[in-house]
């Protein structure tokens, strides 16, 4: 038996999509990024307390973290 936990663009502690686009837009009046790639901004620290919820559990399959 198993979990799938399928997610996208996590942000928290560290490098991620979120900061860079905060810390860019301090110092650019415009930024240009893709719009053809679609997504949810995901707390790494809910996706490890979704995780935790999980474990305990024998609701096995696929997950959507986001």
């Amino acid at each position: 038996m198993w979990f799938i936990v399928r997610t996208a663009w996590l942000y928290g502690d560290g490098k991620n999509f979120v900061k860079t686009m905060l810390s860019l837009a301090v110092t650019h009046d415009e930024l240009s990024v893709v719009c053809d790639q679609p997504g949810s901004p995901t707390s790494a620290a809910e996706l490890a307390r979704m995780i935790h919820h999980l474990e305990p559990t024998d609701n096995y399959g696929i997950f959507h973290g986001t």
